[in-house]
């Protein structure tokens, strides 16, 4: 993403969402069922199967096949417990709640 093509006041709510998800990810992590799962090791493998598919134009299919069932769901778990949170951060923060 090349941040000087886009308008001001949208960087500021992407980066806003972001803070909210990244918090998120932060407390998914937390938690005690999940904290048995090496978050670093598993990011990097993602970054490294992300880099070969933007890249390398690998086939997203063969890509996904090096990740396990276990690692997929709780990328999942954490993926959608992260859009949660900043939907309901953006939602306690939104000046249309306030009015």
């Amino acid at each position: 993403m090349n941040r000087s093509e886009i308008r001001p006041d949208v960087l500021e709510i992407v980066d806003e969402l972001l803070q909210h998800q990244t918090e998120g990810v932060f407390e998914f992590l937390e938690r005690e069922e999940n904290r048995g799962v090496d978050f670093q090791e598993l990011w990097g493998k993602v970054m490294r199967l992300n880099e070969l598919y933007f890249k390398e134009r690998r086939d997203a299919g063969s890509l996904c096949a090096q990740l396990t069932d276990e690692e997929i769901y709780f990328l999942a778990r954490m993926s959608r417990h992260s859009f949660e949170y900043a939907a309901n951060a953006e939602q306690k923060d939104s000046q249309f709640l306030k009015m």
